[in-house]
């Protein structure tokens, strides 16, 4: 079983920058978790 799968990537902080978005985004992809969640604000 992948457990990356099972896994919310995060970055809930308000300051986040679209650097630290795009960061996250390319994580996600790369190691195959489930899901990518962002403050509303973006």
């Amino acid at each position: 079983m992948n457990f990356n799968q099972l896994i919310d990537h995060t970055y809930l902080k308000p300051e986040a920058t679209k650097k630290n978005i795009d960061n996250l985004i390319m994580q996600g992809f790369e190691h195959n978790f489930f899901s990518v969640c962002v403050n509303s604000i973006w």
